[in-house]
């Protein structure tokens, strides 16, 4: 079986990873050459995507489409009106026709409900970005109770956001939603296998709500259940549907919930706007995972740990984090956990006390007791579903077993969700903002990649800590012009005891 893939964009989690992962099963996926991809705010042009995918559909079983990256060249154009809604339609219709001339070709379909907010393409940028999501909440609520007081706070909103990133804001709402309702009637027409709608960075009030709840009634009067999910997330979407597209003919992995800390029934993670445990069962549906009640009846097992009260976020504030545990606590799930590995069971630990970053006090305490390498799976980057989609497809990946490769993955996973995220990206960034970098939008990208490699030697001894003293040869790279991402890879296996 040959799969290809057109991701959302190139950033390394959307264009590497499912890459990387599909590689743990020793499967290849095919992707565009980076030469033909968008670069940050450069999106990639339609005709080059277009020869692309027609050369693909004549030779791959399965084609993974972004949605965003076919009509609009990447996420963030997505965000804004460089392509009109007539043209989304005509690109839509071209695929359409490329279905209708492969008949055989599988296409399963990943496409974004717009974020509550704009993009933050620069420090001036986010300014916007939160006022928006104000102006976002105090529509839905007005919607929502009529309060008056609402009305008063649009109108001030209005005035202090410039008029034209407020409408072409609204303006392209409503276009992606008019694309997502024709997404729908493609799985309707057998054209897309299946579709998976991401709702990217939104919270439990905003003008997102009025677009699901259309798009959820499409899906109930067609009874489109099994063929399309929406849930929180976005750019672990392409990994979940490759993870489960390999995974489809083999025996369903079972996989055991254990909860450290917090309150799962009542968790709702920072940037989304459900509770934490209604994305955790529609993303194991979406790779194909199955939850048993017990440990005995499990293949593996997946440490969850929370927040005590509210997440925090690793990239606002990192100076003044603490996880609210004391060290007796921490001592507690780092034991849970390392028993479960000494025991011989296949465990997993996503990291959700924080988004955008690793929580260094469990990591320290786990590291104590076990080799975090011995984790069958790691993560804790971006938003909490993010960091969930990606775990869940590396456990779909392996099958539990912590091959070489797998290891591989893992060893990244700590190096960048949590050395880059949470130790490395607060000193660089601070390095280059004195400098008068924006962090957002950097000028000078050698500059900012040095900065990076003297902050990840200044956190040497914290990788030492991580990796007991076996650090492993790794590669650091910023792909975008921005601190927000990188990309690591560990080029050395035999530094982890592979």
């Amino acid at each position: 079986m040959r799969i290809s893939l057109l991701p959302i964009d190139s950033r390394p989690c959307t264009y590497e990873f499912p890459v990387r992962l599909a590689g743990i099963a020793g499967v290849e996926i095919y992707t565009p050459p980076m030469t033909i991809m968008d670069q940050f705010k450069i999106p990639s042009g339609f005709n080059d995507i277009a020869n692309w995918l027609e050369e693909q559909a004549a030779k791959t079983d399965v084609l993974v489409l972004s949605v965003e990256q076919l009509l609009h060249g990447g996420l963030i154009t997505s965000r804004t009106m460089n392509i009109s809604r007539e043209e989304c339609f005509r690109r839509l219709e071209w695929i359409k026709n490329l279905k209708k001339k492969y008949k055989n070709l599988e296409i399963h379909a990943f496409n974004i409900i717009m974020r509550t907010s704009i993009s933050t393409l620069s420090a001036q940028s986010k300014v916007w970005w939160e006022k928006i999501n104000a102006y976002s909440r105090a529509k839905y609520m007005e919607n929502s109770t009529g309060e008056h007081k609402y009305t008063v706070q649009i109108q001030e909103l209005a005035q202090e956001i410039p008029s034209e990133v407020l409408e072409e804001f609204l303006e392209a709402r409503q276009r992606n939603n008019a694309v997502n309702m024709e997404c729908l009637q493609l799985v309707k027409e057998d054209i897309f296998s299946s579709l998976l709608l991401l709702q990217e960075d939104s919270a439990p009030q905003g003008i997102h709500r009025v677009e699901q709840t259309q798009l959820c009634q499409f899906i109930s009067q067609f009874k489109l259940e099994q063929k399309v999910l929406l849930h929180n997330g976005t750019d672990e979407a392409a990994c979940e549907i490759i993870a489960r597209i390999i995974s489809r003919n083999k025996r369903p992995i079972k996989v055991f919930i254990n909860w450290l800390g917090g309150n799962k029934d009542k968790f709702i993670a920072l940037y989304e706007d459900r509770l934490f445990i209604e994305n955790l069962h529609s993303h194991m549906k979406a790779v194909g995972l199955v939850e048993v009640a017990s440990k005995s009846d499990a293949d593996g097992i997946v440490n969850v740990f929370l927040p005590k009260n509210q997440q925090g976020d690793a990239c606002i504030c990192f100076e003044a984090l603490c996880n609210g545990y004391t060290d007796e606590e921490l001592q507690h799930f780092a034991h849970i956990i390392s028993q479960d590995i000494t025991d011989g069971r296949p465990t997993a630990l996503l990291d959700l006390a924080y988004a955008n970053g690793g929580d260094a006090r469990i990591l320290d305490a786990l590291a104590k007791k076990v080799s975090l390498l011995e984790l069958v799976a790691y993560s804790g980057w971006n938003t909490a579903s993010n960091a969930l989609g990606t775990l869940l497809s590396q456990i779909c990946l392996s099958r539990f077993y912590n091959s070489i490769k797998n290891k591989q993955f893992t060893a990244e996973r700590l190096m960048d969700d949590f050395i880059y995220q949470s130790c490395v990206r607060p000193i660089a960034e601070k390095k280059l903002r004195d400098n008068g970098q924006d962090c957002w939008n950097i000028s000078d990208i050698e500059y900012a990649q040095t900065i990076v490699d003297e902050a990840f030697e200044l956190c040497r001894p914290v990788m030492e800590k991580v990796f007991k003293d076996n650090v492993p040869t790794f590669q650091q790279k910023l792909r975008w012009h921005r601190t927000f991402e990188i990309s690591i890879t560990i080029q050395s296996l035999s530094d982890m005891g592979g």
